[in-house]
């Protein structure tokens, strides 16, 4: 049984990330996910490394949206160590950050690009018909 990181953008990627999640557990694996995970803070980002270092495999679902900003210093950066990208306006996403780690520590990934969100006028349509139901 492996266990499976499942990494994605929160915002309208709920279905995509349930079939995944599902797929995975028919399939007889673990899936480990951090949609339900509340953040962002200092310690989210140790929680989200401690879930990958136990993971097997990561599995990206990318659409429009980068994601949401860590929002640390470059001091506290979760990647300087091995990125040596930072700068002091060094920006990353946790999608982001997730995806470099997974590629640092030699993580099989595995990436799901969502054309119907690959554009900003697609994605604001979705987002207002998601908002008219609420």
């Amino acid at each position: 049984m492996d266990r499976v990181f499942v990494s994605s953008v929160g915002t309208l990627l709920k279905e995509e990330r349930e079939r995944i999640i599902n797929e995975i557990l028919h399939s007889n694996n673990l899936p480990i996910h951090m949609a339900r995970f509340v953040g962002p803070n200092k310690e989210s980002i140790k929680v989200v490394r401690r879930y990958l270092d136990m993971s097997d495999v990561v599995v990206f679902v990318i659409g429009y949206l980068y994601g949401q900003i860590v929002g640390i210093k470059k001091s506290d950066c979760p990647i300087k160590d091995f990125c040596g990208k930072c700068t002091d306006d060094c920006i990353i996403s946790y999608t982001h950050f997730e995806y470099l780690y997974a590629k640092f520590h030699k993580k099989a990934c595995y990436c799901f690009v969502l054309d119907k969100y690959s554009d900003k006028k697609m994605f604001e349509k979705k987002a207002q018909q998601k908002n008219k139901k609420k």
